[in-house]
């Protein structure tokens, strides 16, 4: 069979990888806890150990999902224990830790290697906001603020950029574990997509690997349709 050529040449992270809010582990080809492949060692031991493994090149199938930002737009309404927060530099850190934990077990960190590392999230997330496209209307911070403690905690992020045809691109859509299924991601792709309407833009787009059934099945609901796909070639450990 031929192997497919790579037509995805974007940063890294990727447009719009969505931790999907029913979590799966359908195409996940690489361990990441690395604590429980080589105990008592700290994770950049056990990555070193990991790596002696079998690696192989593989090629991940990606949809990229359009919708026009005509006509109306749904408004983000999230439950009374949640906030969105507007995009503040201040806020880069609690992005980052958001990102992290949305993806760090996903298969996005397989096809995204930086979304699987604190610092790669980090540095990702630095990228983003201090390019020239960066649209900040359409990037958010979901909080989660605990009735018996009162502590705040980071638990959802999106980001959003324009990109050279003056559409919105959408990055790096997740919720953390524990706080799926509840329609939150919903809620930040909605905001993101008023903001880029804001910002004058009038379609917008994202990125998903076509493993994640779940999220393809959603944005679809919502409005969005393939227009293209796209081969992202990454390294994976064969267990």
């Amino acid at each position: 069979m031929q192997i497919p050529r790579v037509v995805s040449n974007m940063m890294a992270g990727g447009f719009a990888s969505f931790a999907s809010e029913k979590r799966t582990n359908a195409g996940r080809a690489v361990v990441r806890n690395w604590s429980a492949v080589v105990p008592n060692a700290n994770e950049s031991e056990s990555r070193n150990s990991w790596a002696l493994g079998v690696m192989g090149l593989t090629y991940f199938k990606r949809y990229r999902m359009e919708i026009t930002l005509a006509g109306t737009l749904r408004t983000a309404t999230v439950p009374s224990a949640y906030s969105l927060e507007p995009w503040d530099s201040a806020l880069l850190e609690a992005h980052a830790d958001a990102k992290y934990r949305s993806f760090c077990f996903e298969i996005d960190a397989t096809v995204f290697p930086c979304l699987g590392e604190r610092d790669g999230c980090r540095r990702l997330m630095d990228e983003i906001s201090r390019r020239e496209t960066f649209v900040p209307q359409a990037t958010w911070l979901l909080t989660h603020h605990s009735p018996d403690t009162g502590m705040a905690e980071s638990c959802g992020t999106i980001q959003g950029i324009c990109d050279r045809q003056g559409v919105g691109a959408i990055q790096n859509l997740g919720v953390t574990p524990v706080h799926r299924g509840l329609g939150l991601g919903t809620q930040l792709l909605f905001q993101a997509l008023l903001g880029f309407r804001k910002a004058g833009l009038r379609r917008a787009y994202l990125e998903v690997t076509a493993q994640n059934t779940g999220a393809v099945r959603l944005y679809e609901r919502l409005g969005f349709r393939r227009v293209k796909t796209v081969y992202k070639a990454a390294e994976v450990a064969y267990v």
